[in-house]
């Protein structure tokens, strides 16, 4: 099992304490789902998160995913994992469109839940690049794929920072809009040319050029928002 010391700082007190990120087992998950229950509740706008059930944790704990969390003061305050949903009617490639026999070979990037105590450490960000890693390492898998919610920013900017780019923009999960972003395992890196900058509120011209060929590759933040890079394959 993966285990390994880092550093966290601590907002509440303004002090930094150690921490340890580990691959998260059954024996995790009561505790997984009173820290998600905790998370929904501080959310102002609850429609942005799509919570796992007991069922859903299981199911990936049954050898088909894993989960990775950070341990603070002997407590899970963080975790983020992926789930092999081969045949299942969620597999996320049926949306981009991939050929059948790749369905077997996609990887999700599953809910992040992240205790307001310990965020602006990017754990988000540190734990998914954890997991990536490891899909990476065991060389199963062709596509880490995943969806967000257009108004969860952190988790946004995780997924371009990890090197998905955004192939949709759609509605899922009865009616909620989300991207649905892909990266393709083991290829060179891709160039783009046009890079585009569009408002990340703007979604009818973001759709205008998913429509067009373009991705979402990177975003930029000033003093006006935050703006969502699109380009096109060179």
């Amino acid at each position: 099992m993966y285990t390994e010391i880092i550093e966290i700082k601590d907002l509440s007190t303004n002090t930094k304490k150690e921490g340890i990120i580990r691959e998260l087992c059954i024996d995790d998950i009561e505790e997984m789902i009173k820290l998600q229950n905790d998370v929904v509740n501080y959310l102002e706008n609850k429609e942005m998160f799509i919570t796992l059930s007991r069922e859903e944790i299981e199911y990936i704990f049954d050898g088909n995913g894993y989960i990775f969390g950070l341990i603070l003061e002997g407590k899970i305050f963080a975790y983020v994992g992926v789930v092999y949903p081969k045949e299942r009617e969620d597999n996320l490639g049926l949306d981009l469109n991939l050929d059948q026999e790749d369905l077997e070979y996609v990887v999700h990037l599953e809910t992040a839940v992240v205790h307001p105590k310990v965020r602006g450490n990017r754990m988000q960000f540190q734990l998914a690049k954890r997991v990536v890693e490891k899909v990476i390492e065991l060389n199963q898998m062709k596509y880490i794929l995943n969806t967000v919610s257009p108004l969860n920013i952190a988790s946004i900017m995780t997924t371009l920072d990890l090197g998905l780019v955004i192939k949709d923009l759609k509605e899922k999960y009865n009616g909620k809009l989300r991207y649905v972003s892909a990266l393709k395992i083991h290829t060179e890196k891709i160039n783009f040319k046009t890079n585009m900058k569009v408002p990340i509120e703007d979604y009818k011209k973001q759709l205008e050029l998913i429509k067009k060929g373009f991705v979402g590759i990177s975003y930029y933040k000033c003093e006006e928002g935050i703006y969502l890079c699109y380009g096109v394959m060179e």
